[in-house]
């Protein structure tokens, strides 16, 4: 397998932990491709108060392939993703921690190591964040970026280069496009499109379509799942497709990769399924408990 296309599945697979925790199986069967449709623009505007309702948590799923294609080049992907979101009273904490093992029929297994923890404030007027990646225990690569009002992306990487990266004052980050995706559900919005940009990748943003698909089934408490926090999906839950594009797609262009998502209405990720072109992924909500509030714990 070419490094390069092994490089490129390692940032899509980690760039949609990053937003499935924003916004993740279950698996819609059947539904349709999503085109890079131009719809138009939402108003972006949050207040503090809009995220109110998202909930402090710890969330742990199991990764694993639920289909493959004959053409495939990888046999087997398997791990576990760990997710933390809190409040500081005026922005974001987020931890995230993903270990995946890929196997190749030539090439063996990789072990892949990330961890990202950013700071995003709510206003969206500055983000922080540092990401690493290591195969095999190898450090790959790493990060630090740093985001202010002027959306002028500051970015070192390993080895001490810096780079800028202008992303355009229509630039979201993960949390504020959980938010305004959720906010869009309840103003019943059906479609939203926003450009991302999360820093799994340095010099990329990724356009993202939202196609909202209505409530999703309560919560089923599983009697094996002593380990999750039934509390925490006891609200509504609401059910999403999501399309990821490069960032100077075509309108016609066909998503680089999809994910149907169910997300209860306090932000927690109930389930999510991850489609390539040759194969899928399934993220299972395993453990889940609810973290201190940072805000109110400085009062």
């Amino acid at each position: 397998m070419e490094t390069s296309s092994y490089l490129q599945q390692m940032k899509t697979a980690w760039q949609i932990f990053i937003i499935a925790v924003l916004c993740a199986g279950l698996m819609l069967l059947g539904a349709p491709a999503i085109k890079n449709i131009n719809f138009a623009g939402l108003e972006k505007t949050l207040s503090k108060e809009d995220y109110a309702m998202l909930v402090p948590h710890r969330a742990l799923y199991r990764v694993r392939l639920v289909s493959i294609k004959s053409n495939a080049l990888i046999s087997n992907i398997s791990g576990s993703a760990i997710y933390e979101w809190q409040s500081d009273c005026n922005s974001s904490v987020l931890n995230q921690y993903m270990d995946t093992r890929y196997e190749y029929p030539q090439q063996g297994a990789i072990d892949v190591t990330s961890r990202f923890a950013a700071h995003e404030a709510y206003d969206g007027s500055s983000y922080d964040y540092i990401f690493t990646r290591k195969h095999n225990g190898r450090l790959m690569s790493q990060s630090r970026g740093s985001i202010g009002a002027d959306k002028i992306a500051h970015i070192q990487l390993l080895g001490g280069e810096v780079i800028e990266k202008p992303l355009g004052k229509e630039s979201v980050y993960p949390i504020w496009l959980t938010r305004e995706v959720m906010k869009s559900i309840q103003e019943g919005v059906t479609f939203d499109r926003s450009r991302l940009f999360d820093g799994s990748d340095d010099e990329y943003a990724a356009m993202v379509s939202t196609v909202m698909l209505g409530e999703a089934p309560t919560y089923q408490p599983d009697l094996n799942s002593s380990k999750i926090d039934e509390s925490l999906l006891a609200g509504k839950a609401y059910r999403m497709r999501m399309a990821f594009f490069p960032e100077d797609a075509a309108d016609t262009e066909v998503a680089e990769y999809e994910t149907d998502i169910i997300i209860q209405e306090n932000g927690v990720i109930r389930a999510m399924n991850i489609e390539y072109d040759d194969f899928s992924l399934v993220q299972e909500l395993v453990a889940l408990e609810e973290m201190k509030d940072l805000c109110r714990a400085e009062e």
